[in-house]
């Protein structure tokens, strides 16, 4: 039995899981926009491009005219959610500034899963999110069948480059299969689709209700991210004199989004056909 108590030392670093939600899409600089109230923007058509033909000299008359416009597609729009990482500890032998910090590193850690349980779940009110999505009428089929399916979906009815989410257990399975890939910090189907490999994802089905397990195809997304801030350092604020308790709080506000059209388009797996 030791006879002096055991010295404190650093605790292990967290690193986090790489191929998220953050690996897709880059922050947009918050600069002076007023984001955290809500967001709307003004999409683009979902629908394809149109042509024209060679006139005829005969009839004077062209495939594709007169030129149609598609109607106009009004506006979407996005929500606020905020993420928050916390610490609780004894005053004894611990600051304010020491809890806060700690709390900090717990939103670094985490705040990246807890976003995107927030875009598949829905759960903290924000829209949009895939409890929207449609539900794909094909059987449940391997991980690679799945991500083509879901290529196909984007290319019809976007025409741009989207994003396919799923949970690591999914991603694991298909990049065994060689349907997905691994280019630096980022992954990508075999056509370049970027993959989000969520830790915070789920492997059911965003409705919460559908059985089975599901990857969802998106249109390409958009982020507004905050700066980290904490609660006050004003005495009493953080600390429970009831209980003796410290607390440190660290939180950080979102936005994510996409283009309506086309809905997200939740896709069916069956992780045993591998």
């Amino acid at each position: 039995m030791p006879f002096a108590p055991a010295t404190v030392v650093d605790p292990i670093a967290r690193t986090a899981l790489p191929f998220g939600l953050f690996s897709a899409v880059t922050p947009r600089p918050a600069g002076d926009q007023r984001w955290e109230n809500g967001v709307i923007w003004e999409p683009l058509t979902c629908g394809p491009a149109s042509g024209i033909g060679e006139v005829d000299c005969v009839t004077g008359t062209a495939s594709g005219l007169p030129k149609t416009f598609p109607e106009p597609g009004g506006t979407d729009d996005a929500t606020a959610f905020t993420v928050y990482g916390s610490y609780e500890c004894s005053p004894i032998g611990h600051s304010i500034e020491y809890a806060q910090e700690r709390a900090t590193e717990h939103l670094l850690a985490r705040e990246e899963a807890r976003a995107e349980q927030a875009i598949w779940t829905g759960d903290l009110g924000n829209d949009p999110n895939f409890t929207q999505a449609d539900t794909s009428a094909s059987a449940a089929a391997s991980p690679r069948e799945a991500i083509a399916e879901a290529e196909a979906y984007i290319a019809t009815n976007y025409g741009s480059l989207g994003v396919i989410h799923m949970c690591r257990l999914i991603a694991s399975l298909a990049l065994a299969e060689e349907a997905l890939e691994v280019r630096g910090t980022r992954l990508f189907t075999r056509l370049g689709t970027p993959v989000v490999a969520g830790a915070g994802y789920p492997c059911t089905h965003p409705d919460g209700v559908t059985a089975g397990t599901w990857i969802v195809a998106t249109p390409a997304l958009m982020l507004y991210r905050s700066e980290i801030f904490t609660a006050t350092n004003r005495p009493g604020d953080l600390l429970d004199r009831g209980q003796n308790n410290l607390f440190g709080i660290a939180e950080r506000r979102y936005l994510v989004g996409w283009d309506e059209c086309p809905a997200p388009l939740a896709i069916s797996v069956d992780t045993a056909a591998v």
